[in-house]
């Protein structure tokens, strides 16, 4: 699964600047993409790979207890530690751990809102420029609402900083496909910078890589736009806009 994990880009005179363990350097084009591809997987995967788990989860609720017992995915990892909140743990093969409050309501229902009370997970990422590993959270409480079941669609958000809207196209050659729309932003607490970002005019397209010999997932394939704008109250500071090409080299342009 694709992963990333959210750096913080903070500004310091006329230099763009990354701030850690309190050393100072300046952001180049591969910090940009780095910073993009964060937001890109915590807002467009994560919410997509989520989504997949819970509506599995969904269907899992509705089982007899004997179907339960044989579902390999979900039996003997899920305890409900409240009247209609579930603990769900694997790190060993999913790599995700959350806690789940379904208000006792399926995700099938048009309306029906579920909150997602603490959600982390971690893995790899494989692309052109960044090879790493890394983790993921989602802010407490981001609410998963059904939009439109009955067209396949979701959205994950959480209050006035991300709203994510997924799509879901069906199977192609055994993969799930997603049409993805996210805008949102990420704000710097110490310095006020802030990320503005998009998946711009036409939806972002995600789809399950094909399974290797022994079956193992793979990831996941991407085919559109994701922009990062950073913003120094009306000043644009920096910006990555990334296009992701299947088959081909994904294309990302800074000001770096």
């Amino acid at each position: 699964m694709k992963r990333i994990l959210i750096a913080i880009l903070l500004c310091s005179g006329i230099w763009s600047c990354q701030v850690q363990n309190s050393y100072v350097r300046p952001v180049d084009s591969l910090q940009l993409f780095c910073y993009s591809s964060g937001l890109c997987g915590n807002y467009v995967t994560v919410p997509v790979e989520l989504m997949e788990l819970l509506l599995d989860f969904d269907d899992y609720l509705c089982k007899s207890q004997l179907d339960k017992e044989a579902d390999t995915l979900f039996y003997g990892k899920i305890e409900e530690i409240y009247d209609n909140v579930y603990s769900f743990d694997d790190m060993s093969e999913i790599m995700i751990q959350c806690t789940i409050d379904t208000q006792g309501k399926s995700l099938r229902e048009k309306g029906t809102v579920w909150l997602v009370a603490s959600l982390y997970s971690w893995g790899y990422v494989d692309s052109d420029v960044l090879t790493g590993l890394y983790d993921y959270y989602l802010p407490e409480y981001t609410e998963i609402r059904a939009e439109d079941p009955d067209a396949s669609e979701w959205v994950v958000a959480f209050d006035d900083m991300f709203e994510t809207t997924l799509k879901y196209k069906g199977r192609t050659e055994g993969r799930d496909a997603w049409m993805v729309s996210s805008t949102g932003r990420a704000v710097a607490e110490k310095t006020g910078l802030v990320a503005v970002f998009t998946t711009g005019e036409a939806p972002l397209e995600v789809k399950e890589r094909k399974m290797s010999d022994n079956e193992r997932y793979l990831g996941n394939t991407y085919s559109g736009q994701f922009n990062v704008d950073i913003y120094d109250g009306e000043t644009l500071k920096d910006f990555c806009h990334t296009t992701f090409r299947p088959g081909f080299t994904t294309k990302y342009d800074t000001n770096r």
